[in-house]
């Protein structure tokens, strides 16, 4: 489920990318974003399937 979720990620960036060459400031802010939002949702995933299961490996697995 997680690899799929970042394969499209990946894929959508990779378009994005390509709009924005020529704004490489605002491209590096853009993707730092992506990255922080990336994080704040796995790690409510996280928080959640630990509450849920108990272990983080069954939900990742």
């Amino acid at each position: 489920f997680i690899t799929i979720f970042f394969e499209e990620l990946a894929k959508n960036q990779k378009s994005q990318v390509k709009e924005k060459k020529n704004q490489s400031k605002s491209l590096t802010f853009f993707l730092f974003m992506e990255c922080m939002t990336i994080d704040i949702n796995f790690n409510s995933i996280e928080r959640q399937t630990v509450k849920t299961k108990g272990r983080l490996n069954s939900f990742i697995n």
